[in-house]
């Protein structure tokens, strides 16, 4: 079975930073996750960039892991998440 998922959501880093927001469009196919996010850094030094990741994972249960890999020379280092 496949399943997709559109979402809007809004993080935040610990420091004295104003939230940020995302848009993620993913996609679930037996245990596999995969799609793509994009984040528009309105804190950011530079004029508000917008950035867009590619998302790969897997699924077990309540558990989740991926990788989310920026597509820009300046977000370059992937991000890995674990999630229960």
């Amino acid at each position: 079975m496949s399943e997709a998922l559109s979402v809007a959501g809004q993080f935040a880093y610990p420091r004295d930073y104003e939230p940020e927001f995302f848009q993620a469009a993913l996609f679930e196919a037996e245990s596999v996750i995969g799609g793509t996010i994009t984040e528009r850094a309105h804190a950011s030094t530079e004029d508000s960039a917008c950035f867009v990741a590619l998302v790969s994972g897997t699924r077990q249960g309540r558990h989740v892991q991926f990788r989310k890999t920026y597509q820009t020379d300046r977000r370059n280092t992937p991000c890995f998440m674990r999630a229960c």
